[in-house]
């Protein structure tokens, strides 16, 4: 590889860093500057056709805060046909969970201006930040989920994982990652089995691609070993270790991973085995 080019390479890997480095400050929290605009997250509580305008609320420690905007003219939406349809504000049930892309912009009112927050964009979020945990599961949409990270694997040997895993790169490594662990750790730190049904296992791994906190479709320009350049797109999936219970879904473990996707492959930063491997080790120390 030559010099400019090397050096080319090394600007781009710090771009990427830093890009990524942004991504994964963003959190669940209503207002967030983000890598593709102002977001804004919440329920709708409110809207108006006439003006198309809609008020987002969200609640933090039993203090509410508002939000409202105006949706751009001619925003469409896909059907499940595949058809697009100009979206109506009223069309939106009271009570959505949404993620809004927006600018503030000035305009001139009665010789007064005035600031107007106009949407660009809408993402749907489904019932709670687990919705599309339980569709991977095929749990209903009611299913309790809780957050908790302090709890550990079960003690059971073989460990039982299912996997709900929709993106193949990562099913497929995890299935040989597997393989190895049990040749070489089996003995000292308990063996893994992974099962095809849900109500057979102890464990559950489960990656989607997107996320309910986070929003990253970039482009971005790779290189592989030979130097060579290929356009790619930085995407994001949401990785999750749950155990599944008669009164709910524990979820152990969340991350959302970065994703490049090119026209060569479509690789990774995933830690599951890790997380995995750190578990499983923990269980010996008890």
């Amino acid at each position: 590889m030559t010099m400019p080019r090397l050096l080319n390479l090394i600007n781009k890997l710090v771009i990427a860093s830093v890009v990524i480095a942004i991504l994964f400050n963003l959190t669940a929290a209503q207002k967030k500057t983000t890598v593709l605009g102002d977001t804004w997250t919440g329920v709708v509580v409110a809207t108006d056709d006439p003006i198309r305008e809609i008020t987002i609320q969200y609640e933090e420690k039993g203090k509410p805060e508002t939000f409202k905007a105006v949706l751009a003219e001619g925003y469409q939406v896909k059907m499940k046909d595949g058809s697009s349809h100009d979206l109506t504000v009223s069309e939106i049930p009271i009570g959505t969970r949404v993620r809004a892309f927006f600018k503030t912009t000035e305009q001139t009112r009665g010789g007064i201006k005035v600031k107007i927050n106009r949407i660009s964009r809408i993402d749907f979020l489904g019932r709670d930040e687990f919705s599309r945990l339980r569709e991977s599961l095929n749990l209903e949409p009611s299913f309790v989920v809780t957050l908790e990270p302090s709890e550990n694997l079960p003690a059971a040997t073989p460990l039982k994982v299912y996997l709900a895993i929709a993106i193949p790169n990562l099913k497929d490594n995890f299935i040989d990652w597997v393989i190895k662990w049990n040749k070489e750790n089996a003995l000292k730190y308990g063996s893994l089995a992974i099962v095809s049904d849900l109500s057979q296992a102890d464990i559950a791994l489960v990656a989607y691609r997107g996320s309910e906190i986070m929003v990253v479709p970039l482009p971005l320009e790779v290189y592989d070993a030979g130097g060579n350049v290929h356009k790619a797109v930085l995407s994001h999936a949401t990785a999750c270790l749950v155990i599944k219970e008669d009164r709910g879904l524990k979820v152990l473990w969340r991350q959302v991973m970065v994703i490049a996707t090119s026209e060569k492959s479509d690789s990774s930063k995933a830690s599951i085995e890790k997380e995995i491997e750190k578990r499983m080790k923990a269980r010996s120390k008890k």
